[in-house]
C-alpha cells in the first residue's frame, strides 16, 4: 500500500511556479512522481495515468521551512510532561539529541502544515549548550517518518538566559564555553587517557565531549543564540578561534554589525516580527532581516513560538514591509534553510529530482489574505489541510478528520458522525458593527459549548470559530476576556531567541 501510495504521479497545471532556483514561470506545470518533482516548466508531457490539479490562476512554491522551532516537542507550556526540548539538570548537554522526544501525533504539526509550512528544524532549549537540533518534515506516523536529517547541528547560547550558569556574567559565558570546546579537543587526542583516568577533570562528560568534536571539525555547525551586538561579536570571535562552522539564531542586534556577519560568511536565524527592547537587544528593529540582507549576509527566517509556527508566512511578509526584498523573504523560507542545514540537494527548490515537498497557493503566499489549496509532503497529499474564502474548511484539533465526515476518539470510544462542508459566509455589517461598539476593558468572544464529545464539533448544527467569531452557529456561548491580555511565551514552548 505504502509502495503505491508513493508510486502516484500528480500533475499541478495551469499555475505560476516559482522555483527560487530561478525566475518565475507562468502557465506552468510541475511534475510529481515517485515523492520526487520529476519536471517543471510550460512544456512538460503529462502521462496519462497522473493525477491532475488544476492551478490556474494560483501560485505554486516549495514548501515553506521553518528555521527554528519545537514544533514536535512541546504541547502544552505548562505541562512538562508534555515538554521534551531540553535536559532539566545538564548545562552542558551536546549529547543530547532532541530526535527520539518528537512526537508525530502533535497537535501542533497539522495546525502548521495547513499553512504551508512542510518542514522544520526542532531544535533543544535551554543551558549553555542545549544539545542537538535536527530536521523534520510534518508529516509521518513515526519518527523515522519525519526525521530528514539528524542531528543538523549543536545549539549553544550566549545571551544572558545563561548567565547563571556561568558564574552570573557574560564574560563567564565565553569562558566557559571556550574551556569546555578546549577540553572536547583535548579529549579528542587523549582518549586512552581519558578512559584510564590519566587526564585532569574535564568541563563536561565524555559523551558530550564526543559529541562536540564534529563540530570542532567543521562537520557540523553550532547554532549560536545571541542578540545583544557584543554577545554576536563574541559568537563570531569564538568561532574564528576554534574554525567552526557558526550560525547565529536571534542576532536582533545584528543589524549594527551585518557586515562582519556576512564577511565570516555566517548565515543568521530571524525572527522579523520581534521588535521589543530588552537589556539582552536594546537596538531590536522590525528592519533587521533587511539590513541583514542589505549588508550581504544569509538571512533565515523563522518563527520561535512553536504553537504559532504557522505564522511563519506573517514573519516573511513584515520582513517584506520593512525591507526584505520578496525574492529574499521566500529564499529565506525556502532555499536558504535548505543550504544553512546542509540539505540543499533535496530540499528548497522546485527543481528535478529533488523531494516534492510543494504548496499551491491561492495566491501571494506572503499576503494575509492568501488561503493554502493543496500541500504535498515527499508527494504525498498532506491531510487536515483547507483553502480560503468560502471554501471546504477543515479542521484539526487532536482527531482525524475525513472530508465529509469526523471521526472522534474519545479514550476508548470512537463515534462517527456527519459533518457538513463548511461554506464560510462573510460577518454581517451588523455584526461587525457589534463587535466593534464593545467596551475597551472586556470584549465577549461566542465560542462552541463545551462537550463531552470533542473540542470543536464541525457538524451543520454548529458554528465553525473563525477569527474569534462562531459563524453559523445556532447556539452561542459568549465568555468575557479583559481586553490588553496577553499569552505570555514560556521557556520550553519555543525556541526562546529573547
Amino acid at each position: 500500500m505504502i509502495a503505491l501510495l508513493l508510486a502516484q504521479t500528480i500533475a499541478i497545471t495551469g499555475g505560476t511556479a516559482y522555483p527560487v532556483s530561478g525566475p518565475k514561470i507562468p502557465n506552468a506545470t510541475v511534475l510529481v512522481r515517485d515523492g520526487r518533482i520529476a519536471a517543471v516548466g510550460t512544456n512538460v508531457a503529462v502521462p496519462s495515468d497522473a493525477t491532475r490539479i488544476d492551478a490556474t490562476g494560483k501560485w505554486v512554491t516549495p514548501g515553506l521551512i521553518d528555521g527554528g522551532s519545537q514544533v514536535g516537542l512541546v504541547e502544552i507550556n505548562a505541562v512538562g510532561g508534555t515538554r521534551e526540548g531540553s535536559l532539566a539538570s545538564d548545562t552542558i548537554a551536546a549529547a543530547f539529541n532532541v530526535a527520539e522526544g518528537l512526537n508525530p501525533a502533535s497537535v501542533l504539526i497539522p495546525v502548521t502544515r495547513i499553512e504551508g509550512i512542510t518542514t522544520a528544524l526542532a531544535a533543544p532549549d535551554g543551558h549553555l549548550i542545549s544539545g542537538q537540533a535536527v530536521l523534520i518534515d510534518l508529516d509521518g506516523a513515526t519518527i523515522e517518518q519525519m526525521l530528514v536529517k539528524s542531528p543538523v547541528a549543536v545549539v549553544a547560547r550566549l545571551n544572558e538566559d545563561v548567565k547563571d550558569e556561568a558564574g552570573g556574567s557574560r564574560a563567564g559565558i565565553a569562558q566557559r564555553l571556550r574551556r569546555v570546546l578546549s577540553d572536547a579537543l583535548e579529549y579528542g587526542r587523549r582518549r586512552a587517557d581519558y578512559t584510564h583516568a590519566q587526564m585532569p577533570p574535564l568541563a563536561a562528560p565524555a559523551a558530550d565531549l564526543e559529541a562536540l568534536l564534529p563540530v570542532l571539525r567543521g562537520e557540523l555547525p553550532l547554532i549560536a543564540v545571541a542578540n545583544r551586538k557584543s554577545d554576536i561579536e563574541t559568537a563570531l570571535r569564538i568561532a574564528r578561534e576554534y574554525k567552526l562552522r557558526l550560525i547565529l539564531a536571534g542576532a536582533a542586534e545584528g543589524w549594527q554589525v551585518a557586515k562582519d556577519i556576512a564577511a565570516a560568511g555566517v548565515p543568521v536565524l530571524v525572527e522579523p516580527m520581534d521588535n521589543i527592547p530588552s537589556y539582552d537587544a536594546l537596538g531590536i528593529r522590525y528592519e533587521n532581516a533587511g539590513l541583514l540582507a542589505k549588508g550581504g549576509a544569509k538571512v533565515v527566517l523563522m518563527e520561535t513560538d512553536s504553537h504559532n509556527a504557522r505564522n511563519l508566512r506573517q514573519q516573511a511578509g513584515n520582513a517584506i514591509a520593512y525591507g526584505l526584498s520578496w525574492d529574499d523573504a521566500l529564499r529565506a523560507v525556502t532555499l536558504s534553510p535548505a543550504e544553512v542545514f546542509g540539505m540543499a540537494d533535496r530540499y528548497g527548490s522546485l527543481d528535478p529530482g529533488k523531494v516534492a515537498n510543494v504548496v499551491v497557493w491561492s495566491g501571494d503566499p506572503f499576503e494575509f489574505t492568501t488561503g493554502v489549496e493543496h500541500v504535498f509532503i515527499r508527494g504525498l497529499g498532506a491531510p487536515h489541510h483547507g483553502s480560503a474564502g468560502g471554501k471546504r474548511l477543515e479542521v484539526f484539533l487532536g482527531r482525524r478528520w475525513d472530508l465529509d465526515t469526523a471521526l472522534f476518539d474519545i479514550g476508548s470510544r470512537t463515534q462517527r458522525r456527519d459533518v457538513a462542508t463548511a461554506e464560510l459566509p462573510p460577518i454581517g455589517e451588523q455584526r461587525r458593527n457589534d463587535l466593534a461598539d464593545r467596551g475597551a476593558s472586556e470584549r465577549q468572544e461566542p465560542v462552541p459549548r463545551a462537550s463531552g464529545e470533542g473540542l470543536l464539533q464541525a457538524s451543520s448544527e454548529r458554528g465553525f470559530q473563525l477569527g474569534g467569531v462562531v459563524v453559523g452557529s445556532e447556539q452561542e456561548t459568549p465568555v468575557r476576556r479583559q481586553a490588553g491580555s496577553k499569552a505570555k511565551r514560556v521557556q520550553g514552548g519555543h525556541l526562546d531567541i529573547s
